[in-house]
């Protein structure tokens, strides 16, 4: 197990550790009810007549609310115990969940699943600052990264699972587990972190450090964005590679089965197979590049005036270049290669290759998210940067799948690699020009 907090009082830091892998279950469970539906959609496509541009429009639908509540969520935990948020994020999702099988139509459908993004929209945010309080400065990123594989193990486990559940009891059984095993996480979530309902937020905090460095030059919120352009690299990144996996997880399937070499038998093996295996890599992926950022970040603040946040940017910033442009390559593979062969190697390949380098930018910049600007804005520029993920992943949904209806599932995958190629050459000229 990784290392957290040092305190004096052992039974104290078995406590610490136990929170961790709290956070790290109600994680699991968090993504699991999020991506419960997504194997099912070919199911309500046959019973409901849906169009591919349909179930395209009831993920938006949940990732606008995600999008929406994700930045305000970031702002709540100012001012609100982030143990209370995450339990009650849990619950939302649960309920509504358990209503959704009572739908009919298209909009229904989309207005409960809008709901239960707001569920959703708490998750990061307080997963986060909660994994933040509970580690310590230079293991973050690998305590961090640990819980972030929860969103991989989830990924494994949740289309074997659900797909196991619709065929011997229907989709709408299937829903009901979901929502019921969610809500009963989040009744367990709000006993078990009872004790910890006199954490101090950020706000609570600030107020308590006044006159502390009256002497700085404090940024305003308008010169953030004007005078402070790391945030804008950051959400850029970030948008990117929230695009970049949900895209290829969540429409991997679809993608498959243009190709007319194969039958449905065949197109749901190979999905299944390459969504696992990009999946497990990732959890891979996260865990290795959690310990890469610590031991890059250890080494750079041993040296002289190095302690700064453009330091920390130049560190990240490096890892994240790099694994851009593996990730391209892999998109590449993934639109030329994969439709022209049924070798079952090449496929696992080019999932290890794109789950490995995606599931590192994610830890990589959810952490810079966290390390850049004025103290004063923290939970701003956090909430800005968890938005940036959301608004990737609702492109991921209604509009990936519209250009896909326009161009083709190749055309459409072709302009997501424009896309990282584009943010890749962004962020090697910004940081020649933080060396300069």
């Amino acid at each position: 197990m990784v290392k957290i907090l040092n305190t004096k009082n052992d039974n104290y830091q078995q406590s610490n550790r136990w929170k961790i892998l709290g956070i790290f279950f109600g994680y699991v469970i968090y993504v699991y009810n999020k991506k419960s539906l997504i194997p099912l959609f070919t199911e309500l496509i046959s019973e409901f007549g849906f169009s591919e541009q349909d179930a395209g429009f009831i993920t938006s639908a949940q990732q606008v609310s995600i999008s929406v509540v994700t930045f305000l969520g970031g702002i709540l935990t100012d001012y609100l115990p982030s143990t209370f948020l995450f339990s009650v994020g849990l619950l939302i999702t649960g309920i509504t969940t358990l209503f959704f099988p009572s739908g009919t139509n298209v909009y229904y459908f989309a207005t409960i699943w809008l709901i239960n993004g707001i569920g959703h929209g708490l998750e990061l945010p307080t997963a986060i600052w909660l994994t933040k309080h509970f580690s310590t400065k230079d293991t973050f990123a690998t305590n961090w990264s640990f819980v972030m594989t929860a969103v991989n193990i989830a990924g494994i486990i949740t289309p074997t699972w659900s797909i196991f559940l619709s065929s011997n009891f229907g989709w709408k059984m299937a829903l009901y587990i979901s929502g019921t095993l969610t809500f009963a996480t989040g009744l367990v979530m709000l006993i078990y972190f009872r004790e910890e309902s006199n954490l101090k937020t950020n706000h609570q905090k600030e107020n308590e450090e006044t006159i502390k460095k009256t002497t700085e030059t404090k940024m305003g919120v308008w010169d953030l964005f004007i005078f402070f352009p790391p945030i804008w690299i950051v959400m850029i990144n970030r948008f990117v590679v929230g695009l970049y996996r949900l895209s290829v997880h969540d429409w991997s399937q679809l993608f498959f089965a243009s190709f007319h070499q194969y039958n449905d038998h065949n197109n749901q093996y190979l999905a299944s197979i390459f969504i696992t295996v990009f999946e497990s890599s990732s959890i891979f992926g996260k865990l290795l590049f959690g310990k890469i950022n610590d031991y890059f970040m250890r080494k750079k603040l041993t040296l002289v005036n190095n302690r700064g946040p453009s330091s920390t940017l130049v560190v990240r910033l490096s890892i994240a270049i790099g694994l851009h442009l593996i990730s391209a390559f892999a998109l590449f593979l993934y639109c030329n290669l994969l439709s022209t062969t049924k070798n079952i190697s090449i496929f696992v390949l080019v999932a290890v290759i794109a789950g490995i380098s995606s599931a590192g930018n994610v830890i990589t910049l959810s952490i810079l998210s966290t390390e850049i600007g004025d103290e004063k804005y923290q939970g701003l520029i956090t909430s800005l940067c968890n938005l940036a993920t959301k608004l990737g992943a609702l492109c991921s949904g209604y509009p990936f799948t519209l250009i896909a209806f326009l161009i083709g599932w190749h055309g459409a995958y072709t302009f997501v690699m424009i896309i990282i190629i584009l943010t890749l050459t962004l962020d090697m000229v910004f940081h020649v020009r933080c060396n300069s």
